[in-house]
């Protein structure tokens, strides 16, 4: 970066590549944070008092986080607090790690395993009620598809004895 021309420039270490450029007006101030997986970009309020605060950008350039802050003076990372473990037990921790690698894995794979049979037996289940539906209604349209010639023989009767008997009585009529 350089100062007060707030250009950064974000480099992929292992192939050399850039990944992003983003910018920060006025930028004076760069700081990583301990993990190195953040970066911060400040303004101190004594460097230029409208634009004092800081962004966060995450180790490839992408910018979390932006904020503006009067009367900044400096922008430090929390400490973090030291572990909890004894160095034997972190040495162990380190020893065992590819034990406990399989058996994380193991349970992901059993998780993995008892969510798909989960969701394959409610698909199951979802195809049976299906088959069940149509079974149904593969019946009905055999019920009705054996009705229709009866029923279409039937209406064709009454129409023609509607015709008839209409004829017939036109014909008494014009007799008398």
């Amino acid at each position: 970066a350089t100062p007060g021309a707030g250009s950064l420039v974000f480099i992929d270490a292992g192939d050399m590549t850039q990944l992003k450029t983003p910018e920060h007006p006025a930028l004076t101030d760069v700081d990583w944070d301990p993990t190195g997986r953040f970066v911060v970009t400040y303004v101190p309020a004594r460097k230029s008092s409208e634009d004092a605060g800081y962004y966060v950008h995450s180790f490839q350039g992408d910018l979390l986080q932006r904020h503006v802050v009067q009367g900044l003076e400096c922008f430090a990372w929390r400490p973090r607090p030291p572990t909890l473990l004894t160095n034997s037990a972190i040495d162990r921790v380190r020893k065992n790690l590819k034990q406990y690698q399989a058996e994380f894995e193991a349970y992901d794979r059993l998780y993995t395993m008892r969510a798909s049979s989960e969701l394959i037996e409610k698909r199951r289940k979802l195809k049976a009620d299906w088959a069940s539906v149509l079974a149904k209604t593969a019946d009905r349209a055999k019920k009705l598809a054996a009705l229709r010639p009866a029923l279409s023989s039937a209406q064709v009767e009454e129409n023609i004895d509607v015709l008839v008997k209409e004829e017939t009585q036109i014909l008494d009529k014009l007799d008398v």
